[in-house]
């Protein structure tokens, strides 16, 4: 009689793949091709192999990228006489190892790694007595594809020293993904966003950090069979607010750099004065998203030279801002 089957959960990497599930006899030979079902000896699930045998058969995967793998519950042939030979491949000439004796000697769980994805069994046994052979539950698993997970566009968007700044109560637009070897299905994303609060899940999310600090944000994605990448990256909250005035524009027509206006983040109100060399105003603007002056004055294009910009505002702490600077026009 059999010993008792164990029930083996093998979790890292190894989930089965379930489909009609077959007895597969060494004694069967040739190619079989199944994810599931059980592995006997000749005499099946209930008898002995016999003496002189010398059988071998090939168990591959039902679908590309699988690997089968053998879970034996129990193992008997005569030590050192009757042979079990498993070969990593699908033939006799790939690396083999051998196991004789009773269930202490046993193959144990054997899962397949080659490009194949397939176990070649060969079983020999002497003209002496026999015994009861195996068991083993067939399967198959996938192995992780490489995933290579990254956080692509943030609004607003990182600094020239890739750092995102927002203020205490701004929120933050993140959008992640990954790059699948193979097929993204059934990816997931989870962000950690640094502060302590609950995971949240979905490629593209939205957040609020409610107090300021740098923060390591997180993105794992998370592949269907237990495969997980994980991608970093850094944000500053700011304590107050942060105003930077450019020193040159180029009004050209190009689309870059064709007008001018101070960066700045974490403000209620801002205003923009321009004066030209003799003082006098030429531009103004009162707007909380300021477009910027484009280099025309009375419609007609305004002349190379240095003007001066004056910035007056208050931030979101009240503070008042009052900042000014000389910035050249160039053409």
């Amino acid at each position: 009689m059999r010993g008792l089957k164990l029930n083996i959960i093998w979790a890292f990497l190894l989930l089965p793949f379930l489909g009609y599930s077959q007895d597969v006899l060494i004694s069967d030979e040739g190619t079989v091709i199944t994810c599931s079902g059980n592995f006997y000896d000749s005499g099946g699930s209930g008898g002995n192999y016999t003496s002189n045998e010398n059988y071998t058969i090939t168990i591959c995967p039902e679908n590309s990228g699988q690997m089968v793998q053998l879970d034996f519950s129990w193992f008997s042939t005569q030590t050192n006489a009757d042979i079990l030979t498993i070969y990593n491949g699908d033939d006799d000439s790939a690396p083999a190892t051998t196991y004789s004796g009773n269930n202490s000697n046993s193959p144990g769980f054997i899962a397949a790694d080659n490009s194949t994805g397939c176990l070649t069994i060969n079983f020999t046994s002497d003209a002496a007595a026999s015994t009861s052979g195996w068991e083993a539950e067939i399967s198959c698993y996938e192995p992780c594809q490489e995933i290579t997970g990254s956080i692509d566009n943030t609004s607003p968007a990182p600094d020239a020293d890739d750092n995102i700044l927002v203020c205490p109560g701004g929120q933050v637009d993140f959008s992640g993904s990954g790059t699948f070897s193979n097929s993204a299905a059934d990816a997931t994303y989870t962000w950690d966003f640094g502060d302590g609060s609950p995971l949240v899940t979905g490629d593209s999310v939205l957040y609020t950090y409610s107090h300021p600090g740098s923060y390591t944000i997180t993105q794992t994605v998370e592949y269907s069979y237990g495969c997980i990448e994980v991608f970093t990256d850094e944000i500053d909250v700011t304590d107050g607010y942060d105003i930077v005035l450019p020193n040159a524009f180029s009004p050209n027509g190009d689309g870059m750099n064709d007008t001018i206006r101070p960066v700045y983040s974490c403000v209620n109100s801002i205003e923009m004065f321009i004066y030209d060399t003799f003082g006098s105003l030429i531009y103004y603007e009162n707007n909380a998203d300021l477009t910027g002056w484009n280099g025309i004055l009375e419609g007609r294009e305004a002349e190379n030279g240095n003007y001066l910009m004056v910035v007056k505002g208050i931030s979101i702490y009240q503070q008042e801002i009052n900042r000014q600077g000389v910035f050249t026009l160039l053409r």
